[in-house]
This record gives C-alpha cells, sequence and structure tokens, in this order.
C-alpha cells in the first residue's frame, strides 16, 4: 500500500542564519562554543564511513510510523 507523499514549501535559512542560532544556543549550555560554515567533509572517509559523501543536496523529511501504531497496543508487525 503506498501512502501519498505531501509536500510543502519551507523556509530555506542562509548558512550563515543558521551558524548563528547554533551559536547562540550552544552558548546557554556550554562554556566555549565556536561554530562555522565549512565545506561537507567525504562522509564515506573514516570517521563517518558512510555509503554516500553527503546528503546530495536532496535532504528528505520524512515522518514514519507514528501514534497510530502504538494505539492501543504496539502493532509490531507495522514495517
Amino acid at each position: 500500500m503506498s501512502l501519498p507523499v505531501t509536500k510543502a514549501p519551507m523556509h530555506v535559512p542562509s548558512m550563515e542564519e543558521v551558524a548563528k542560532v547554533l551559536q547562540s544556543g550552544l552558548q546557554k549550555n556550554f562554556s566555549n562554543v565556536e561554530v562555522n560554515v565549512v565545506d561537507c567533509p567525504d562522509l564515506t572517509q573514516k570517521p563517518f564511513n558512510l555509503s554516500a559523501e553527503g546528503i546530495c543536496g536532496s535532504p528528505r523529511l520524512a515522518d514514519v510510523g507514528g501514534p497510530k501504531f502504538l494505539l492501543p497496543l504496539p502493532q509490531k508487525d507495522k514495517v
């Protein structure tokens, strides 16, 4: 059974904006914080050892499963 895919426009912040937000949030919890925007390393190399070099410009946000499979009892047969 194939479920429909919902697509929605999303705000895409600049990397500098993301760095500022991370810097601000992390400073609330750590005494020394440094956030930099750099080129992505090759994620197939150590220490990451992933199957792809990066997210290839195609990030995805997905909600898989959810509460309906937990109530009234967990449905462990759902994949």
